[in-house]
């Protein structure tokens, strides 16, 4: 079984908030075959892009969806820091 990844979790919760893919590519800026590719897992959204679908679903008041998110650890002050490693602050 294939596991769907969190920036398609959050694409798609995007699409079902605004309605459309359309609406979604709009929303976010980017082209529609960029978004269909992102929604297939083809490739990965750019992190600003990925973070301003994040930014969509806290918005809605929606963050049930973001699972992996929630659990950074006290050592990201900054969502942008969500998938490096975690090392002691100031290094």
């Amino acid at each position: 079984m294939e596991r769907t990844t969190l920036e398609v979790r959050v694409l798609k919760r995007g699409i079902e908030l605004l309605g459309s893919e359309r609406a979604l590519a709009r929303r976010l800026r980017v082209p529609l075959p960029d978004l269909m590719m992102w929604i297939c897992g083809n490739e990965k959204p750019t992190r600003v892009t990925f973070m301003a679908a994040v930014d969509l679903l806290i918005e809605a008041g929606d963050t049930s969806g973001l699972g992996e998110l929630h659990s950074l650890s006290p050592e990201h002050d900054d969502p942008a820091d969500f998938g490096r490693s975690a090392g002691p602050r100031g290094q």
